[in-house]
Formats: C-alpha cells, structure tokens, sequence
C-alpha cells in the first residue's frame, strides 16, 4: 500500500488536484468527510455572527468529529491495496485547530484537550505515508474560496471566510509541521495552471511508481 496524503490551505485546489491524480492513477480516493460534519454549518454561522473574533462553541466539536472520522478512514486505507490519495487528513485538523485558537475562537483548555488526544492516537492517525503541500498564496486562496461558494450551494458557508484565517491557516500548518517533526514536501503552485498543477504533482508521483 501506498499513501499520499495532500494538504493545502482552503481554496488551494486540493480537491480538484486530488481526484484528477486519482484518475489519471487509477488510485483510490479519501476525501474530507465535511459534508458529513454536522458541527460545519453550525461553526459558520458562528463565525459570522461573532465575526470571527470571540470563542466559537461550535469549534471543538467540529474538530473532533474530524478526528475521529479521520481515525476510521485510516483504519480503512490501511486494509486498501494498491495506491491511496488522501485529500487532506487528521493533521489538517490539528492546524486548523491551531488556526482556531490563535484566532481566539477556541479557549487555551479546549486546545490542549485537543492536542493531547491527537498525540495520543497519534500511531492510529498518521500512517505509513508521503506527505505534500500545496503552497498557494493565501489571497489567491481566498479568492477562490469566494468564487467556489457562490457558484457551488455546498460551499456556500465559506462565503464570509476573511482573508486573515486563510493566512492564519497557511502559517499554522507550517509552524505545525515543524512542531510534529513531520517530513513534507512544499510544492510551489503560485502561477500556474490547474494542469500545470497537476503535471507537477503527477511527476512527483510518478518517480515513486518507477
């Protein structure tokens, strides 16, 4: 079994990027279960009204339906053969989490209770696999991630996403990786196409199957 995982602020184009690696692959596909969270709507919403700015209740539940979905499907890919693609991961959710509470929108207590849970299952979270990161400039990010919500229903929610949160996010994730000791790969995309993009990570995957 072999795993990609691909990380990437909002609107950088992990979902598009990892099913067109998928198909071109013949590789299995794992995507974000956030259509399935429950707490997603509920955090938006909050977010708007507080606007961003004071705790959010909403915020911890979202992150732990994320994690332990994110338990189950390893457990599943661990039993899949051939090549895996993971559209994110659990560690998303830790520098979202981090994201989170140095937005101020979860207390330090609900942080550390978070933080101490992931590195306790840790060894059930992050395994055997190779990690990239799309590295896009948050306010191309968001950009996007404007567009994408007024021309898809689903998405709608992040219509009033700020600018600041996706650099939060974008500087989270890197402070994160480091954090954890994680091992990743920073695949500049700024400028180029979606096939441009993709001809990149296809490559990089490709002198893996060689």
């Amino acid at each position: 079994m072999k795993l990609f995982k691909i990380y990437g602020i909002m609107g950088c184009g992990k979902s598009t990027l990892t099913e067109s690696l998928c198909e071109t692959f013949n590789a299995t596909l794992w995507v974000e279960p956030f259509e399935e969270n429950p707490f997603l709507p509920l955090f938006y919403a909050e977010m708007v009204k507080e606007r961003g700015t004071s705790i959010n209740r909403f915020a911890l539940p979202l992150q732990l339906y994320f994690l332990t979905s994110y338990m189950r499907q390893n457990e599943d890919i661990q039993e899949s053969e051939g090549l895996n693609i993971q559209d994110g991961g659990a560690f998303s959710g830790y520098a979202y989490t981090k994201t989170q509470h140095n937005s101020g929108m979860i207390t330090d207590t609900e942080y550390d209770y978070f933080t101490s849970l992931y590195k306790l299952h840790r060894d059930k979270l992050d395994i055997n696999h190779r990690t990239l990161y799309i590295d896009l400039d948050p306010s191309e990010a968001h950009r996007r991630v404007i567009n994408r919500s007024k021309e898809d229903t689903s998405r709608s929610n992040e219509q009033d996403v700020p600018l600041k949160y996706l650099s939060f996010l974008d500087e989270c994730y890197r402070e994160t990786f480091e954090e954890l000791d994680i091992p990743v790969e920073f695949i500049n995309t700024n400028g180029l196409s979606k096939e441009e993009t993709v001809k990149v990570f296809k490559d990089i995957i490709d002198s893996v199957q060689e």
